[in-house]
C-alpha cells in the first residue's frame, strides 16, 4: 500500500471518534489542510498518546484516504506545545490560531503563507512573554487577508467614500466593511441589520490596519483599542467577520472572551 510522509504538520484541530479513536486536521504546507484518523490513540497505552494534540507539530505517515480521511500510519513529534501550555493565555490564543487557520483553510488546497503564519506564531508564543489581545486580532485580519477575506477598512462600502476619525463610523461584521451612520440613514441604500453594526473606538480602524502591516513582533504585548457595546466588544469584530465568512462559530473564543474584554 502507497503511503505519504508529510513533515511539518501542525494540528489545528481534532474530534474524538468512537471509544478510542481521534479525527485530526492537520495543516502542512505541501497539502494544506487534511483530516485523518488515528486508530486507538486513546488507549492509555499507546505510544503516540499526548502527541494529536493541537498546537505539535509532527512528521506523519499516512495511507491514502477513505471517505476523505487519511489513516495515521506513523508520528514522530517535532515541535511540543509544553511550555505554552503552561500560560492559560497563550494557550487559549494558540488553541485560537489553530481553529481560526483551520476555518479558513479548504481542504487538500495548499496555503504557504498561512501555514507560514501559523508556524510563526506558535514559534513567537513559545518564546515571547504573554502576548496582549492586539495579537489575535493580528492574526485573524492577516488570515483574512491571506484566505483572500481582508476587511474593507478605508471606504465606506455603500457610498465608497473615505472614512474618516470622527464619529461617523460603524463596522459592519457581516459586510465585513465601515459604513457611514449617515449612509445607514440613507433611504436610497438598502436596509442595513443593526445586529451586525458596531460603533468602533476612535482608533480601531487605524489600529486594526497597522496590525496587517506591521510583524506580529512589534505589538506582541499591545491591547487593541476596545469598547463594550450591548454584550459585544470591538476585540471580537474581525472574529465575527471570520464567522460569517464561513457561517460557523469559532469555539475557541469562549475562553479568550474571560482573559480579554
Amino acid at each position: 500500500m502507497n503511503e505519504t510522509v508529510l513533515s511539518n504538520c501542525i494540528v489545528v484541530g481534532f474530534v474524538n471518534y468512537g471509544e478510542s479513536d481521534r479525527i485530526v486536521k492537520l495543516f502542512s504546507k505541501e497539502r494544506g489542510l487534511i483530516s485523518a484518523i488515528a486508530k486507538r490513540i486513546r488507549s492509555h497505552k499507546h505510544k503516540w498518546l499526548g502527541l494529536l494534540e493541537v498546537g505539535h507539530t509532527l512528521e506523519v505517515t499516512l495511507t491514502p484516504p477513505k471517505n476523505d480521511l487519511w489513516l495515521l500510519t506513523g508520528i514522530q513529534e517535532i515541535g511540543s506545545t509544553s511550555t505554552i501550555r503552561k500560560d492559560l493565555l497563550k494557550l487559549s490564543t494558540m488553541q485560537y490560531c489553530c481553529e481560526v487557520t483551520a476555518t479558513l483553510s479548504i481542504t487538500d488546497d495548499p496555503n504557504p503563507k498561512l501555514y507560514g503564519l501559523l508556524e510563526h506564531t506558535l514559534g513567537l508564543l513559545k518564546h515571547m512573554p504573554t502576548p496582549g489581545s492586539a495579537v489575535l486580532n493580528g492574526f485573524a485580519i492577516k488570515a483574512l487577508a491571506i484566505s483572500g477575506h481582508p476587511p474593507q477598512l478605508e471606504t465606506c462600502t455603500l457610498c465608497t467614500q473615505p472614512i474618516k476619525t470622527g464619529t461617523d463610523r460603524y463596522f459592519h461584521s457581516a459586510l465585513g466593511s465601515m459604513v457611514h451612520q449617515r449612509c445607514i440613514e440613507n433611504p436610497q441604500h438598502q436596509p442595513i441589520h443593526a445586529q451586525h453594526l458596531f460603533h468602533t473606538p476612535k482608533q480601531w480602524r487605524t489600529d486594526v490596519e497597522a496590525l496587517l502591516k506591521q510583524p506580529m513582533l512589534t505589538y506582541w504585548e499591545s491591547n487593541i483599542a476596545t469598547v463594550k457595546i450591548n454584550k459585544r466588544s470591538a476585540t471580537w469584530l474581525l472574529t465575527e467577520l471570520i464567522e460569517h465568512t464561513v457561517e460557523r462559530g469559532v469555539r475557541s473564543r469562549s475562553v479568550l472572551q474571560t482573559l480579554y474584554p
